[in-house]
């Protein structure tokens, strides 16, 4: 446990590697198929694909800015 109470790692335990931020969901439906990979520690790189220009753009200076690595590909009905 870090001084101000924020745990360290795992629950909290002492030594523990830290935790993980990253995740990876695909979601495919009869209208749509969408996979996302999203690393919060990242470097700010983005890799995104939805065919919808001013959104694909808002999501990549999201990732700049907030220093995330974000993978998004969107087809379908969107």
């Amino acid at each position: 446990m870090h001084s101000d109470g924020r745990p360290s790692g795992r629950g909290g335990d002492e030594g523990a590697p830290p935790l993980e931020r990253r995740a990876e969901v695909r979601r495919t439906t009869a209208e749509t198929d969408v996979s996302v990979s999203l690393d919060v520690d990242g470097t700010g790189e983005a890799d995104v694909a939805t065919g919808i220009g001013f959104f694909d753009h808002m999501l990549t200076l999201l990732a700049y800015h907030g220093g995330l690595d974000l993978t998004l590909r969107a087809q379908g009905d969107l």
